[in-house]
């Protein structure tokens, strides 16, 4: 099973997004790497080493046979607005992520304030 999961700071109600065919894998590494202070994205590290561990809570929010390329991941970081930093800790624009297929990444960047507002983003 596939699932799309989120970690929330229970403290300033940040989150963090996430996908994976692993949960138990996959939160094991995020919360391996925040005690040892070598998380990747600086603002969860920071926050990790602020409010420590009983901050944070992990819930999954989709569980599927397959995701795959879906925008289910996407979808879910724009509805909670994790990819501001007053909401969340997503550190890629959703708009031109294309890892798991959201959007090409040759989207020009005048074209991004016209995307935005189709989606109903302020940013």
């Amino acid at each position: 099973m596939e699932c799309i999961y989120v970690i929330e700071n229970v403290v300033n109600h940040r989150k963090y997004v996430g996908r994976t065919a692993n949960l138990k894998s996959r939160f094991k590494h995020h919360k391996n790497n925040l005690i040892a202070n070598r998380h990747t994205n600086k603002l969860l590290q920071e926050d990790f080493n602020k409010y420590g561990i009983d901050a944070f809570i992990l819930t999954v929010l989709e569980e599927r046979q397959h995701i795959g390329g879906s925008n289910l991941e996407r979808d879910w970081i724009l509805t909670l607005k994790t990819y501001d930093n007053r909401y969340g800790y997503n550190q890629k624009d959703p708009i031109v992520w294309s890892r798991h297929g959201f959007f090409t990444k040759n989207i020009p960047l005048e074209e991004h304030e016209f995307l935005y507002k189709q989606m109903g983003i302020s940013k």
